[in-house]
């Protein structure tokens, strides 16, 4: 397997594409420019992950359908 192929599990839409165009694939192997990389270390190193600002009103406000919906909370 090419030096940055992703293995292991993966779903059968992406492992059929796989099987039946691998060689047009390695063209989608390719470095990330280093603005992304740098931008991504910043983040990581922030350590904190998922919403930052989740008690934000527009957040809380499109979650509650979700969340709050009559059908989860039968007694």
């Amino acid at each position: 397997m090419a030096h940055g192929v992703r293995s292991g599990i993966m779903s059968l839409t992406v492992s059929a594409l796989l099987t039946c165009y691998r060689s047009r694939f390695q063209t989608w192997i390719f470095a990330t420019a280093p603005c992304i990389i740098e931008a991504l270390n910043q983040r990581l190193m922030h350590g904190v992950f998922g919403y930052s600002r989740w008690k934000n009103d527009e957040f809380l406000a499109a979650i509650a359908p979700l969340v709050f919906h009559p059908a989860l909370h039968r007694n």
